[in-house]
């Protein structure tokens, strides 16, 4: 499959914890996510192609709040001796209200990149 993806990934270093907001059933845990979509890792598959409206409850760092996104899965695969299946998601829409939140979410749990001299930045 082609990598279409247009944004840079922010790996998260935080278990944030992802729900399907109209059933509360727990999806799984936030691996890495963009201004466009995310990956998320599992226990059990997500089937690809299905519509989705995604609850993260963000955490102390973040105030308590939640964000909700619809989504779309686009893809799923289990890495060959993992326990994890990982499943990419496209946001097909982002309120005006959870956009800033999903800057703050990116910014306060991402993980430090190293450069290539060795040195950790944040962006």
């Amino acid at each position: 499959m082609k990598n279409e993806r247009r944004a840079q990934r922010e790996v998260i270093n935080y278990y944030l914890k992802v729900y399907e907001a109209d059933s509360g059933e727990f999806l799984g845990y936030l691996a890495d996510v963009t201004r466009e979509g995310a990956m998320i890792q599992s226990r059990e598959p997500i089937q690809p192609e299905h519509d989705y409206e995604l609850r993260m409850e963000l955490g102390e760092d973040l105030a308590g709040e939640a964000i909700c996104l619809k989504a779309r899965s686009i893809w799923e695969r289990k890495e060959r001796n993992s326990i994890f299946h990982s499943t990419g998601f496209r946001f097909t829409q982002v309120e005006e209200q959870d956009a800033p939140k999903l800057e703050r979410l990116m910014q306060s749990y991402r993980l430090p990149v190293p450069e290539k001299r060795g040195t950790v930045v944040r962006h």
